[in-house]
């Protein structure tokens, strides 16, 4: 290209000098330096339109290698990228699909021996509770059942967990704020304190499922800590905040960051009043970041808990 703009100038002023008119021009030397600077300022503006592009070319395979790596941090699998450009970038995107096809076959893996050991703890725990009936005592018969059911519980939120279903729902058209009135709605059926503040509609692209089970999430662990959930929807400056708080004894500070983690529980115990697996938040918190998204935790003042979704609209 700039070879190409060398013979343009060179050809310029090849024609300027056998251009009988313009020699024959008294003022040679103004004549001269007007077709110069209307020739230069052709090639420049043609010099930085050929900049843009090569630009663009260039950096158009390291935005897409950016991109897919950024959703993949999401927990979505993409198709292969394009392995093109120069040779440092071909092998590049070649090992970074190599690596989304292990990570992928790691993740299937998993869930399918996950799958597997909860086929087979179904089976053994359907036998304990078949077993159990025959206990002749009510108090030891309920005990065991109890704890059968709370077995069954954790291996399917355990299951579910590993599954990571939120992965793979599509993106939809979805009132988000009809998604919360129908939930509060479903809680305040079954006797929750659960209350929605926030505009009547408002329509945004995510994954309404996900979403649904995240907030649920957070509203479950506020109905057990403190006996109510008050969700407040609103939107900032284009992003959009699901707020979910109560007036509990909150979280120490100092594990306020840890409670995202797999497994975390304040408690010790795990007896069906207060425990769980432990996965309430993470799953939340998982769901959340699928969608480019954050989830905070944060103590109100005076006392009480402030869990805040925050979305790109």
């Amino acid at each position: 290209m700039v070879s190409v703009l060398i013979v343009v100038q060179v050809a310029s002023v090849y024609f300027f000098f056998t251009d009988e008119d313009l020699v024959k021009t008294a003022d040679i030397t103004s004549g001269w330096l007007l077709h110069m600077i209307a020739w230069t300022s052709l090639t420049g503006v043609v010099m930085v339109a050929f900049a843009i592009w090569a630009a663009a070319r260039v950096t158009k395979p390291f935005r897409n290698f950016s991109d897919a790596a950024d959703r993949i941090g999401r927990g979505e699998m993409e198709e292969p990228l394009k392995e093109e450009g120069t040779a440092e970038l071909v092998q590049a995107s070649a090992a970074f699909n190599q690596m989304q096809r292990r990570i992928k076959r790691l993740i299937e893996e998993r869930t399918r021996m996950l799958a597997a050991v909860a086929h087979d703890m179904r089976t053994a725990v359907t036998r304990l509770n078949l077993r159990s009936i025959e206990i002749e005592s009510d108090e030891l018969r309920a005990k065991i059942q109890s704890d059968i059911t709370e077995m069954s519980q954790i291996m399917e939120t355990a299951l579910t967990f590993a599954r990571d279903d939120s992965a793979k729902e599509p993106h939809q058209r979805v009132d988000v704020a009809a998604l919360l009135k129908a939930l509060t709605d479903d809680a305040q059926d079954i006797g929750d304190t659960v209350t929605y503040t926030g505009p009547d509609t408002l329509i945004t692209s995510l994954k309404p499922i996900s979403l649904h089970r995240a907030v649920q999430n957070l509203v479950s662990n506020a109905l057990k800590y403190a006996g109510h959930a008050d969700i407040l929807l609103s939107v900032e400056a284009a992003i959009l905040k699901i707020t979910v708080s109560d007036s509990g004894a909150g979280i120490p500070e100092d594990q306020l960051d840890g409670m995202k983690e797999a497994y975390a529980r304040l408690d010790a115990s795990r007896s069906k009043n207060t425990g769980g697996l432990g996965l309430g938040l993470t799953i939340a918190n998982d769901i959340v970041l699928s969608h480019g998204g954050s989830l905070t935790l944060a103590n109100r003042t005076p006392r009480g808990l402030e869990a805040t979704i925050t979305l790109p609209l």
